[in-house]
């Protein structure tokens, strides 16, 4: 998301542009190192790792991975990488371990893409989240019911994913056929300004950031006032900067956390909402002071969000089909009393309200034989 007004020399079609997958940079939450499929041998590290690893970045790349990160932490991340399918290289948390000389207990998440492999490490709390992904998804699924996907149904998907994460606001933001977007369900704390109702340009969230929640459904910025951690080095062996794209822990455009942070937003997570290969929506996740969720929480809301995307997809292909069979009748209709008509130019002329309804517009206008007729907000002559 954009803010023009944050700076008096914002370049709006330079952020549009900007490929925010190569950003070179990971949040610091999280520790990232990467590693060739081919040997194993690091090849990217994140500039903090000596704090995890208790050697300097530098160092550590051309290092065997296994000098540093235990075989049967390894063996779980080669298990997880085989079973996913080719080409696929969404992340993956593959287990909770202990880490690094000092043992210290990470989440750890996985994704395979051009010959590499990213390991992304993120230290849990002192109480680690033992839940079940599978359950708590389970559950909240069961909690939406059968109610038809509307106004009810999006505020029940804001309040589950409110439960689950703690977040002071959460909301269901639909794009609209534009790629504008509207607020149509929330569900907030005390005190938290109302969006509901409240509608965004197209250029709210950029094209770059819209094929990357298409590919990445989960985003998640735990403080909003970090410093981002450079990789090193931050291009691959082609000198092409490192592609992010997939990578949990990858850092945002810092127009975009001046944006939450002229909200009042501390943190953040979005989940994504897809339809027909299309960014349907988001479930977007405020909060006022920096907030972690889990791994285990985030794996949950995904979980969620697949099953939210497919209820979506189902409904918007009964209501193309419901749309098509009224289209069809109204089609046989008119066609039945035009070719009854004596005035066929008259006839023609009367079924204006008819085509409206078939085209769904909100005003149809007809020149024939000199004469303009219209219907609905459509101009009254020529």
């Amino acid at each position: 998301m954009i803010d023009p007004a944050a700076n008096g020399d914002f370049d709006l079609d330079a952020c549009l542009r900007a490929p925010v997958h190569l950003s070179g940079a990971i949040q610091p939450h999280g520790y990232l190192v990467s590693c060739s499929l081919a040997d194993w041998r690091i090849r990217h590290v994140s500039a903090n790792v000596e704090t995890l690893l208790g050697m300097p970045p530098g160092e550590l790349v051309g290092q065997p991975v296994n000098e540093f990160i235990e075989e049967d932490v390894l063996s779980q991340v080669s298990d997880a990488i085989a079973a996913l399918a080719t080409g696929d290289a969404t992340a993956q948390r593959v287990c909770t371990a202990n880490v690094g000389a000092l043992m210290t207990i990470c989440d750890v998440t996985v994704h395979a893409v051009d010959g590499l492999l990213h390991i992304e490490l993120e230290p849990q709390p002192t109480r680690g989240d033992t839940r079940a992904p599978t359950a708590i998804a389970q559950r909240m699924i069961a909690r939406l019911g059968q109610d038809d996907v509307g106004h009810d149904f999006f505020r029940q998907v804001a309040a589950q994913v409110a439960g689950l994460t703690g977040y002071d606001r959460v909301m269901v933001y639909r794009f609209r056929e534009d790629d504008s977007g509207e607020v149509i369900a929330e569900v907030a704390a005390d005190g938290m300004e109302p969006y509901l109702g409240l509608r965004y340009p197209a250029t709210d969230i950029p094209p770059p950031a819209r094929a990357l929640y298409l590919r990445n459904r989960i985003r998640i910025i735990p403080d909003a006032s970090y410093e981002a951690v450079p990789v090193v080095p931050g291009a691959d062996a082609s000198g092409a900067p490192l592609d992010l794209s997939q990578h949990v822990l990858r850092s945002v455009a810092p127009v975009h956390l001046e944006y939450l942070r002229n909200m009042g937003v501390a943190a953040s997570m979005s989940i994504s909402i897809i339809s027909g290969g299309r960014l349907w929506g988001l479930i977007a996740c405020h909060h006022r002071v920096p907030r972690r969720v889990s791994a285990s929480a985030r794996a949950a809301a995904d979980l969620f969000g697949m099953f939210v995307s497919m209820r979506v997809a189902a409904r918007e292909q009964e209501r193309t089909m419901e749309r098509f069979d009224r289209a069809q009748r109204l089609r046989e209709a008119m066609v039945v009393r035009l070719a009854q008509a004596r005035d066929f130019d008259q006839a023609l002329a009367d079924e204006l309200e008819l085509v409206r309804e078939v085209l769904e517009c909100d005003g149809a206008g007809l020149a024939v034989a000199g004469r303009w007729h219209a219907s609905g907000r459509a101009p009254a002559s020529r």
